[in-house]
């Protein structure tokens, strides 16, 4: 039976032909904007019209390229309009598939990013540790059919509830940076969600919560509501288990180039600004300036061309009004805060190919406390680069052998790693542990690696139980739980929330 004769499916269609209706009043040179479809009435389309199909298929115009889109940001659009022309593509797309009966099998599961991170990443190419991870779930999304579309409520917070309402039945997940009904926005965005006297709002079983680093968001429904980029470290029925929805991304391992051993015996050092490399409480640096320069004088006597490098962008705070900067800074005279003595400076923050050329001819990586959790590791080891993660100690300094017991971490997931790949070194004002790891990891070259948590296969394996898990399932029980009293979630924002 096709898809447009099933009575059950007619109104998720028929919502959708509703864009077709708006291209008749749109000049062909601009671009789609919102408007208002709810009161427009809709021919239905038979698949057997080839000639009104193919009509249909010619005004799809998806770019291979989303960032394509962005371009239109030189003309003064704002990213409302941006996104907004993308989704209608998509939707017309789908629209068309559906009346011809050759839409993939997932196109009609619909996933809405309201997250930020994820806008810039497609339209703008941000590559900051969470673009990386946007860029990783939505092309393993798109890759496995699923329909991907994009807004939040920049400009006008109706344009979200109303565009949800044009499809309800097809959107199945919605997914938010941190505060969709959370304490910081409460008071700023109810009128997203579905109540008893808004029954036409967004049900809180469809919205999960960006977050990137490996933690629970507070959640009205329930921990697993909060989705994360880090695999969980933490061992389940202990305290430190955070029971997210870990999605992740993909890491490809590099084959083909240099081998380590064969590389200059060079140390790239991972801190994107020079204010990072500041031991201000606020930087938290876990290695001293002067030992870089320290380091690198031993170090040059037992292995030729001894170097460390970096791409750091070194802080102007001339007009800082942070009273350390003031202090330590400026009324000494200093505009900047200098990058460390020893380390070759190749400038500001490098383009990707520039950093992963560069990358390829080193041996190690040396965290220096900040940014945290980054992506930079992974693609380091997928290099045949060991990454040197310091720590501080955790409140019992009788167990820091084991690492969930240590304090701050520079890259957290990583302390369960050892060595050759990563060296945990504690960093509490020990030179001989900095210098020995950097021997260690000189001595020991590794082979490309890329954990289980990276491949591609498991990627895809997680997007797709998490699309296809019935959430509404797991919320309705959960709920049904907490009427009686028994609360399953550790979230402490858990409360009852309309189904």
């Amino acid at each position: 039976m096709s898809f447009i004769r099933t009575p059950r499916r007619w109104v998720p269609i028929a919502a959708l032909f509703l864009f077709i209706v708006a291209l008749n009043h749109i000049d062909p040179n601009s671009r789609v904007h919102y408007t208002n479809w709810t009161t427009a009435k809709l021919e239905p389309l038979s698949p057997t019209d080839v000639a009104r199909v193919a009509a249909l298929k010619s005004l799809v115009a998806v770019p291979d390229d989303p960032v394509e889109f962005a371009n239109d940001r030189d003309k003064g659009l704002a990213w409302r309009d941006v996104y907004t022309a993308y989704n209608a593509a998509k939707l017309r797309e789908l629209a068309v598939c559906n009346a011809h009966g050759d839409c993939h099998p997932n196109a009609n599961k619909v996933i809405l990013f309201m997250s930020t991170w994820c806008i810039q990443a497609t339209f703008e190419n941000f590559i900051g540790g969470e673009g990386i991870w946007c860029k990783g779930m939505i092309g393993s999304l798109e890759r496995q059919g699923y329909t991907v579309l994009y807004t939040n409520d920049e400009g006008s917070e109706h344009f979200v509830k109303k565009l949800y309402q044009q499809i309800p039945d097809l959107i199945k997940i919605v997914v938010n940076d941190d505060g969709f009904e959370g304490p910081r926005n409460l008071d700023h965005r109810p009128f997203y969600q579905k109540t008893p006297t808004r029954p036409d709002g967004i049900p809180l079983w469809k919205v999960f919560t960006f977050r990137y680093f490996g933690s629970v968001h507070p959640s009205k429904v329930g921990d697993r509501w909060s989705i994360s980029a880090e695999p969980q470290w933490r061992e389940q029925d202990t305290p430190w288990f955070e029971n997210y929805t870990y999605i992740g991304y993909d890491i490809p391992k590099i084959t083909g180039g240099t081998p380590s051993s064969q590389r200059p015996y060079r140390v790239w050092v991972y801190g994107k600004r020079s204010v990072y490399f500041d031991s201000s409480e606020a930087n938290t640096a876990m290695w001293p300036m002067e030992w870089f320069e320290r380091a690198r004088k031993e170090l040059v006597q037992d292995y030729p061309g001894f170097e460390f490098i970096g791409s750091i962008k070194v802080e102007n705070v001339e007009n800082s009004k942070d009273q350390y900067y003031i202090d330590n800074y400026v009324n000494k005279g200093m505009k900047e805060v200098p990058c460390p003595e020893g380390i070759r400076n190749l400038g500001t923050l490098l383009p990707k190919a520039e950093f992963e050329r560069e990358l390829s001819q080193v041996r190690v990586m040396l965290g220096i406390g900040n940014p945290m959790t980054s992506p930079s590791p992974y693609f380091a080891l997928a290099n045949g680069v060991s990454f040197i993660n310091p720590h501080k100690r955790g409140p019992d300094k009788n167990r820091q052998d084991d690492y969930r017991e240590w304090g701050r971490v520079q890259h957290s997931t990583l302390r369960t790693l050892s060595e050759p790949y990563v060296y945990n070194v504690e960093a509490e004002g020990d030179y001989s542990l900095f210098i020995g790891a950097i021997r260690r990891a000189l001595d020991n070259p590794i082979d490309p690696y890329v954990s289980e948590y990276h491949e591609i296969e498991g990627l895809d394996e997680r997007v797709r139980e998490w699309m296809e898990t019935d959430w509404e399932a797991e919320a309705q029980r959960i709920l049904d739980l907490r009427k009686q009293g028994i609360e399953t979630q550790n979230t402490r924002e858990a409360a009852v929330f309309e189904m």
